[in-house]
């Protein structure tokens, strides 16, 4: 929902009551309908992955789509606006498909993760494991005392019928 442009929006009639001195907004959010073969949508594309040489090959390729484009002046149409603005928007989603590493959104992707949740994850992981094998150390030691105890048990009945 946060990467997805808001098409109308709304306040609703008084009929609609919140219990608060609050309005209510209602909006409908537009739906981008591309996909990819494999049913994967691309979502956004990886800048923190850009290297310089990918910085170059942006800026030149920008440099050649802009080349063809009008300059605007005080006297320009809200149409024009709205055709340079729609223009840089799909200039700006061809110029980053064409140089940068996309991002796709899967069921287990997690956008918001940073470095710091990262490394905790981890460590939640490592003593997890870690208590899982002392639990299984646990559980062996106590098996092997069984069997002890049952090996003894046996010698001393074995020992008591002869």
């Amino acid at each position: 929902m946060a990467n997805r442009p808001i098409v109308k929006w709304t306040i609703l009639a008084d009929d609609h009551a919140t219990g608060s001195e609050h309005e209510v907004i209602e909006w409908e959010v537009g739906v981008d309908r591309q996909e990819e073969a494999d049913h994967e949508r691309v979502v956004g594309w990886n800048l923190a992955a850009m290297t310089e040489k990918d910085v170059e090959a942006a800026g030149k390729l920008l440099a050649e789509l802009a080349e063809e484009r009008a300059q605007f002046d005080a006297q320009c149409t809200v149409d024009e606006v709205e055709q340079e603005a729609t223009w840089c928007q799909e200039a700006m989603s061809s110029l980053l498909a064409a140089t940068v590493e996309k991002i796709r959104i899967r069921a287990r992707s997690k956008r918001w993760w940073n470095a710091y949740i990262k490394e905790r994850r981890r460590m939640v992981g490592r003593e997890r494991r870690r208590r899982r094998q002392s639990e299984e150390a646990a559980l062996a030691k106590a098996e092997l005392q069984k069997s002890i105890r049952r090996s003894k048990r046996e010698m001393w009945s074995d020992y008591l019928k002869n």
